[in-house]
């Protein structure tokens, strides 16, 4: 870490990823050379260990942007009586350091996460069956009586406009119109499924999409939404600070 040309990489390296903190060891330098380092590296703090016998030395650098330096501390014996303890880092209101809330009895935030698919999935081969199989019908059998469950609620004109049928052009130029990785809805797929899997997958959209509006019916898992909160500005902390979105399955998007 003494020679000119590492401290250069270590620039390169900062400029390139713009780390909120970097945090080196065995430098073999000691505190005083870490505080020239650290004034090319232009940190905000700074934190040192004197090298021992030309060996060891660690150094810590960070900017004031760096989040949740708040932190709680206890020793092993306090971890032990109090088992299910947890810290929950509040929102900061006009001070750069976030209130912190200790809870003695905290509930697991380990809940299974929803379903996303990932791009990489792409670029594997086996990926064609694995969708093949997942989105080939099992020919279920479904009893007569189902039909006419429903009034109608609209009249017959009304009725005749909602359900004509659109053709499979409109339907993918639909689906070409939505973004391949927007936020995907609560079945976790996006749009990039159905455009890179489309001779599996697009036939049977189409002819979903087609049905519905044939039938007047629609799957509820198909309109199941998720509702989040965008921040408009940093620290955001009322209920005015924030934008509702709609997170909408692709499927209901192309309906």
């Amino acid at each position: 870490m003494a020679g000119d040309p590492t401290v250069r990489a270590l620039r390169l390296l900062q400029n390139k990823y713009q780390p909120n903190m970097i945090f080196i060891s065995e430098t073999k330098i000691e505190s005083e050379r870490c505080k020239n380092l650290a004034l090319r590296c232009k940190p905000n703090g700074i934190v040192s260990v004197d090298a021992l016998n030309s060996a060891g030395d660690l150094c810590l650098l960070w900017n004031t942007e760096l989040k949740r330096l708040d932190r709680a501390i206890a020793h092993d014996e306090w971890r032990l009586l109090f088992l299910k303890v947890g810290v929950k880092h509040l929102p900061s209101l006009k001070s750069d350091h976030n209130p912190i809330l200790v809870k003695l009895w905290m509930k697991s935030a380990n809940h299974p996460k929803p379903f996303r698919f990932e791009e990489v999935w792409t670029r594997d081969p086996s990926s064609y069956e694995n969708f093949k199989d997942l989105f080939t019908s099992t020919g279920p059998n479904f009893p007569d009586d189902l039909e006419g469950l429903v009034e109608p609620i609209i009249t017959f004109e009304k009725n005749t406009r909602l359900i004509s049928l659109p053709s499979s052009e409109e339907i993918t130029h639909a689906l070409n119109s939505i973004p391949n990785l927007k936020a995907p809805g609560p079945d976790g797929i996006p749009s990039l499924v159905y455009k890179h899997y489309g001779s599996i997958i697009k036939p049977l959209l189409i002819s979903a999409v087609q049905n519905f509006f044939s039938s007047g019916k629609i799957l509820k898992e198909w309109n199941t939404t998720f509702i989040t909160l965008v921040p408009k500005l940093k620290k955001a902390s009322t209920f005015k600070d924030f934008r509702p979105i709609s997170l909408c399955n692709v499927c209901y998007k192309v309906i």
